[in-house]
């Protein structure tokens, strides 16, 4: 199956990439005009 591929790319991605900084609504963000964290 192709979606199973594609979920597990996506966790991958969410715990490298994305952890990294690249997602607005990590700890990393710059605008603080939210406060869900």
């Amino acid at each position: 199956m192709v979606l199973l591929l594609i979920i597990a790319l996506c966790t991958l991605l969410s715990g490298c990439i994305i952890d990294d900084g690249y997602h607005p609504h990590r700890h990393h963000h710059h605008h603080h005009y939210h406060d869900d964290d």
